[in-house]
């Protein structure tokens, strides 16, 4: 799992469902800080499919008895680690920098609180926390009702704004930095839903209609802060969306990808392509005498060779 800007990168080994040897790893350096399996567990239980941000990476072990009070706190800069202590128990918790110190964000009991440095937890709202952004925006939503739900901006002087509204029965299912992702029903079930994606800086609202019978993978994979997403549709094709404005491209000319043990077949290689914004993949481009690392656009067209390397 990467980090939003792509620097750091939570890695370890799966053998049977089971993860092992976890490690938050710096991409630029190449240095690696080992952490427990409880944090991944987090991140699943709190659907990330990105790390938070590039400066901390803060979670709770959920599964022993009051371990949830404690947060763990990893300073990606350093890689020091800190126990962090508080007198509730917390579902949700992203920290940031402060000058020379932090805050921390975090989610208990359906309120957000944040708390600085050795500071007590000072109330900020009722609601489920989605995301901090670079400014000290706080992302939060509230169910209104059973089928309303609603997400919320706070700025740094408390001032609430709706940037969202979804007016059926939802779920969140991922939280990508600038962008929650929920499922929105068709029926009571939730068998037939839609994916709404909000980016919640420029509060754009997209709809991907009918994802349950339309997507070959449940959900869509998210770069750049969640601004970018790539979309595999059961019928072949996929599709890059800009989630700032709701522009989408077609991804085309890709050589098709089958994930070991499925069915799923991917006109998109995710193994040697990798958004780098809306438009431009750098692409690993295997030959019989070398290997090329590329600069292409949605339609395979090559914009710029960024290395090549003689195979032997």
């Amino acid at each position: 799992m990467l980090s939003t800007e792509g620097n750091y990168a939570l890695t370890g080994k799966i053998d049977k469902d089971k993860f092992y040897d976890v490690n938050i790893v710096n991409l630029i350096k190449g240095n690696k800080l080992a952490v427990e399996y409880a944090a991944v567990k987090y991140l699943i239980s709190s659907q990330y499919s990105l790390l938070p941000n590039e400066q901390y990476f803060a979670y709770v072990d959920k599964d022993e008895k009051d371990s949830d009070m404690t947060i763990k706190m990893v300073d990606l800069t350093t890689f020091k680690t800190y126990d962090v202590k508080v007198d509730m128990p917390v579902t949700n918790v992203i920290a940031v920098k402060n000058g020379s110190g932090y805050q921390i964000y975090f989610e208990s009991l359906g309120k957000v609180y944040k708390k600085l440095n050795e500071g007590k937890p000072t109330f900020i709202a009722n609601g489920y926390l989605l995301y901090v952004d670079e400014n000290g925006n706080i992302y939060l939503y509230r169910n209104i009702d059973i089928k309303t739900t609603k997400v919320y901006k706070i700025d740094k002087n408390k001032n609430e704004k709706e940037i969202a509204s979804l007016d059926k029965p939802s779920l969140l299912v991922r939280k990508n930095g600038d962008v929650a992702a929920f499922i929105t029903a068709n029926d009571k079930e939730f068998k037939s839903y839609d994916m709404d994606l909000i980016n919640l800086k420029t509060s754009k609202h997209t709809v991907i209609s009918n994802a349950s019978e339309n997507l070959n993978y449940d959900i869509p994979l998210f770069y750049k802060r969640g601004n970018i997403a790539v979309i595999f549709y059961k019928e072949g094709k996929a599709e890059m969306i800009d989630t700032k404005n709701g522009n989408t491209m077609a991804l085309k000319n890709f050589e098709k990808y089958v994930f070991p043990n499925s069915n799923m077949e991917f006109g998109f290689n995710i193994y040697e392509n990798q958004t780098i914004g809306f438009n431009k993949i750098v692409q690993l481009k295997k030959q019989e005498n070398s290997v090329k690392l590329l600069l292409v656009d949605a339609n395979n067209k090559v914009l710029k060779t960024i290395a090549e390397q003689q195979l032997k």
